[in-house]
């Protein structure tokens, strides 16, 4: 069931904030996540018998 709370987990710890969703709604993974404030992009999650791992791109700041 989408709406089962064993499939949705608030994430807020350690620079970290977000929510994940292992089934949404259409039946594939919603993941948003920031890290230090900033968005994690292209996000994807890999559920195995030892856990969750969510990979994702962060942007680089340019400072001049």
């Amino acid at each position: 069931m989408a709406f089962d709370s064993a499939n949705h987990f608030v994430v807020n710890g350690a620079g970290i904030e977000g929510v994940i969703d292992i089934t949404g709604l259409y039946g594939d993974a919603v993941v948003s996540l920031t890290v230090d404030g900033e968005a994690l992009r292209a996000p994807s999650l890999e559920s195995t018998r030892q856990g969750i791992t969510i990979r994702g791109i962060l942007q680089e700041s340019l400072t001049t």
